[in-house]
């Protein structure tokens, strides 16, 4: 699991006087902005540089941080003095990640020019000043973060992930495609289920499993307007029994999952029962699908298509009403029989 440090420097915050909100700003940043697991370690220490180099030191050598952001104490004040304790500690400085952040904030504020946040090595950590306002934080590190995972793969620190979906980080062609391949001593990939020894498709064969009870219990919710939500409690649709039409439908889906979903085994199930709960404070409407069958292989796709399929029936009907109904919180909810064991949400 990736380690990230936070350091918070503060007179006041660490004395209690105020809540320091400028931590899980950062922390908030970094996790959309990265897809690994991480684990953020916090430390918050009063402005001065034997606490502030001992902190630093700490989350670097003995937590192993890869990354290490510090807030605040960048300024000119007498008591900023983050930048002389991080000239104490690091190995090597980057000034181009302050002038990065000092030439975006200056489009904000021209009182940008005052910060002198900087960056730096120590080992395998990089360190990185930001400044202590909140907003300020996340258009700092919006603006560096996509140097960051290849400055700390450079120092041999962790691989870094970024969440394509929000930012995109830098690393040469070459480098992106290195670490896409296991190195020469690493164990072989576990072999993949739905993939033979030539990785195409292929359905499991699950002949020498035991036949046991197996059982599926999933739910998903629709919400819709309350003109819509009406229709359906007074029997008003002109579509006809919205309820019902959607159990039957969900039915028919659970029964067809296998057409639907790729290399899923067919299967009879024994029973198959739905339920409707309807939730008019949130103008909703939950569809419960449980499924049970004598197999070899479980019944939890049964359930989870039966529930899509009968939600989709429901927004197809009231879509004249309604056309932004969302359809959400699709879950299996339980699941007893086979090897796995049981599962309960």
């Amino acid at each position: 699991m990736l380690k990230i440090g936070i350091l918070t420097l503060s007179d006041r915050a660490s004395k209690g006087e105020y809540e320091d909100i400028s931590g899980p700003a950062i922390e908030s940043a970094l996790r959309e902005f990265i897809a690994n697991d991480v684990q953020f370690v916090y430390r918050l220490c009063v402005d001065e540089i034997p606490h502030i180099t001992e902190n630093l030191c700490e989350l670097c050598d003995t937590h192993g941080c890869c990354l290490v952001v510090t807030t605040g104490g960048t300024g000119p004040a007498p008591r900023d003095v983050t930048p002389e304790a991080m000239e104490q500690v690091c190995h090597k400085m980057l000034p181009g990640f302050g002038e990065l952040m000092r030439n975006v904030s200056l489009r904000s504020v021209p009182t940008a020019i005052l910060s002198r946040q900087s960056a730096g090595v120590r080992g395998k950590s990089l360190i990185v000043n930001l400044p202590g306002k909140p907003a300020a934080i996340r258009e700092c590190l919006t603006a560096i973060f996509p140097a960051i995972p290849y400055c700390v793969d450079l120092i041999g620190g962790d691989y870094i992930v970024a969440n394509d979906n929000v930012i995109r980080a830098f690393r040469p062609a070459q480098k992106a495609a290195q670490k896409l391949q296991p190195p020469q001593d690493a164990p072989a990939p576990c072999a993949l289920s739905h993939l033979d020894s030539k990785q195409n498709p292929h359905m499991v064969d699950v002949g020498d499993k035991d036949t046991t009870e197996r059982v599926a219990r999933a739910c998903g919710k629709i919400s819709v307007n309350r003109e819509a939500f009406a229709s359906v409690q007074n029997a008003t649709n002109k579509k006809g029994p919205v309820l019902q039409t959607a159990i039957i439908a969900a039915i028919m889906g659970a029964k067809k999952t296998s057409e639907l979903i790729p290399l899923c085994h067919p299967l009879a199930p024994s029973a198959i029962a739905c339920e409707i709960e309807e939730l008019p404070e949130e103008s909703a409407f939950v569809l419960h699908v449980s499924v049970r069958i004598a197999s070899k292989t479980g019944v939890e796709m049964e359930a989870l298509t039966g529930v899509s399929i009968g939600l989709l029936t429901m927004y197809d009907m009231l879509k004249a009403l309604d056309k932004r109904m969302v359809i959400g919180e699709i879950r299996l909810l339980h699941k007893s029989g086979g090897k796995s064991g049981q599962f309960d949400a």
